[in-house]
């Protein structure tokens, strides 16, 4: 009788180390995803950072790009494509909340795994080094400033 207590304690004591285990790295993945919410909503703004300085009127005269995320007329047309169905037009690029729901639709689409060295690359077009290390250096200042 004695020996079967001493049993049932251990065996709860181990049920009872195992699931503080569990909670642990249940928290530890609770706190990841929200950094990693985090680092990409720094992503986010860091891009409007640098493209614009966060100006949603802004345009470049050099090209069609327009609105706090400089998005072309391209991008526009992509993420009605993605959509299948006309909803974004030019104009909304200098709408923010139009503007980052364009650059959601079009991450989601070519970027589910919400990388954040391939989100700047699909936002850029192309590989730029310089430009990375500009959003980069925005993140780490977003977070950490």
């Amino acid at each position: 009788m004695y020996s079967r207590r001493i049993f049932i304690l251990i065996v709860i004591s181990f049920i009872c180390i195992g699931l503080n285990r569990y909670m642990h790295i249940k928290d530890i993945t609770i706190n990841m995803e929200r950094y990693e919410d985090m680092e990409w909503e720094a992503l986010i703004w860091a891009i409007c950072q640098v493209e614009s300085g966060c100006d949603d009127q802004a345009t470049n005269p050099s090209s069609s790009a327009a609105g706090r995320f400089q998005m072309l007329r391209g991008y526009v047309d992509e993420v009605n494509r993605i959509q299948k169905k006309n909803i974004y037009h030019y104009q909304d690029r200098f709408d923010s909340v139009k503007a980052r729901q364009m650059f959601d639709i079009y991450q989601a689409y070519y970027n589910p795994e919400k990388s954040i060295d391939k989100a700047i690359i699909l936002h850029r077009g192309k590989v730029s080094y310089g430009y990375i290390n500009k959003i980069k250096n925005e993140i780490r200042r977003k977070l950490w400033d």
